[in-house]
């Protein structure tokens, strides 16, 4: 059994030269005798070889540049043998670096489906990946990169495949990322913790129904957000987006009783939005270098919520090498597709951002926002504060990341029915997040991430007070 490792030359035409397709030649050879053409001799020679020592010869060629060569060499030894695995990555490599990525794919693709071992598919899927981004198809080679990852055997390996994805990432007019997670809760409606309805610690005015005070069950939320970059320079980028969110509700055998005409259904949520936006390298005094429009419409409960668009600024500033403030404006108009009211709102934030040396960010932000309506209840005014961090490496296999919010609302006018709230309504709001990403375990690159959440609310009016605590599954990209 022999094991080696072939590279393209640099002349193969693969994007900024992102892969150095590697090529193991390993397996157990029969003495089959091949022959190939020109491969010490005179023009027209032919030389009879035993299918290893062509297999060498090829791989000789391939470290001498002589990519041709490698090409002939191994077109006969897949010709002789259609199933040998070597013989197909030399194949797929070689087709690669003369500048037939379909051919390469297909060889590689095949070598793939007949691979026995880590190694083999590691290297078959290196090279699809390669042929992938020779002709611009950089999902594909994003796709093909997560199972060169799956297979690797080494951290360098892993490392390298890492790199190539980032340079992927980074080259690609399209950006995507999709998480799903589940989450056990204790209050998955954002319902009141007493049944009692109560106006600033008055004598209670009335009952809850079963659907409005907290209901514990299960939540699953699946998130997308895809972007594609339409124009991009020096200068400037313009991309073209997309967001979508999905939350599932199961309620359980106790929020049953407490609500028994309520399903889980009734407390979905769902958002879709289609934006563009425009980023500026430099723009002079204090103008904004980001401008976006996005439209997008709202379900709740299975049903139209309501429609909306949005434009919004920002703009960034770098105070040091490592720190950077960042300023944001936006308004948005929401038309109802419910019997309620139409809304605008309106916010400015900052946000402070600052690079740790061991890689670990931190970040500060506070946020300032106004919503006006023709249905006082739907008015309001509120601040939130915000600070967390991300660990940039993991340690011992784990990655930490987390925040702290806290927000205060205030409604100038409020009523329940006929009742006046004397003084308005005034909520506020402490939430927590922690999650930790388990790099022990990955699939394709992709890791577990278990996360902590806890909310709590504060009100003068009962029906808005409440805490929640869940603990949630899901995944995320590794790199």
């Amino acid at each position: 059994m022999t094991s080696a490792r072939v590279r393209p030359s640099a002349t193969t035409p693969i994007k900024a030269a992102l892969f150095g397709a590697a090529l193991a030649l390993s397996g157990i050879f029969g003495a089959d005798r091949v022959a190939a053409q020109g491969a010490q001799g005179a023009q027209g020679d032919s030389v009879a070889l035993s299918f290893d020592e062509a297999l060498a010869l090829g791989h000789r060629a391939w470290l001498a540049g002589d990519a041709a060569l490698s090409n002939r060499i191994a077109r006969a030894l897949a010709e002789a043998r259609p199933e040998n695995v070597p013989a197909l990555l030399m194949l797929s490599a070689s087709e690669t670096a003369l500048g037939r990525p379909a051919e390469a794919r297909d060889a590689a693709r095949r070598a793939f489906a007949r691979s026995e071992s880590n190694g083999a598919r590691y290297e078959a899927s290196y090279l699809v990946a390669s042929s992938a981004m020779a002709e611009d198809r950089y999902i594909a080679a994003q796709f093909w990169l997560r199972r060169a990852y799956q297979s690797a055997e080494t951290d360098a390996d892993r490392e390298t495949i890492a790199r190539a994805f980032s340079a992927v990432r980074r080259e690609s007019p399209w950006a995507a990322r999709v998480s799903f997670e589940v989450a056990p809760s204790s209050n998955v409606n954002g319902g009141a913790q007493s049944p009692l309805l109560v106006i600033d610690d008055s004598p209670y005015v009335g009952l809850l129904s079963g659907a409005a005070r907290a209901l514990s069950g299960t939540e699953a939320r699946l998130y997308a957000r895809v972007g594609y970059t339409l124009s991009e320079s020096q200068t400037h980028r313009t991309r073209l987006t997309f967001r979508g969110y999905r939350s599932f509700v199961t309620l359980s055998d106790e929020a049953q009783e407490i609500a028994p005409r309520a399903e889980g259904r009734d407390f979905e949520y769902g958002i879709a939005e289609l934006g563009v936006q425009h980023r500026l390298a430099e723009v002079p005094g204090p103008l904004p270098d980001t401008v976006g429009l996005a439209f997008g419409q709202t379900w709740y409960g299975g049903e139209p919520l309501d429609s909306f668009v949005r434009l919004n600024f920002g703009r960034t500033v770098r105070l040091a090498p490592r720190t950077a403030l960042t300023f944001g404006a936006e308004s948005e108009r929401r038309w109802s597709d419910t019997d309620a009211a139409d809304r605008v709102g309106r916010e400015i934030d900052a946000w402070l951002t600052h690079r740790l040396e061991m890689g670990m960010r931190l970040h500060a932000g506070l946020a300032l926002s106004r919503v006006t309506s023709d249905d006082a209840n739907r008015e309001y005014e509120d601040a939130t504060a915000t600070a967390g961090f991300s660990m940039g490496e993991p340690v011992m296999g784990v990655r930490l990341s987390g925040s702290l919010s806290y927000t205060e609302r205030d409604y100038d006018s409020y009523a329940i029915g006929f009742i006046d709230v004397p003084g308005g309504r005034q909520d506020s709001e402490w939430s927590a997040r922690l999650d930790m990403e388990i790099h022990h375990v990955d699939v394709m690159g992709f890791v577990p991430v278990l996360s902590l959440t806890g909310r709590q609310s504060v009100s003068n009016v009962s029906r808005f007070e409440g805490d929640s605590v869940g603990v949630s599954v899901g995944f995320s990209s590794a790199f």
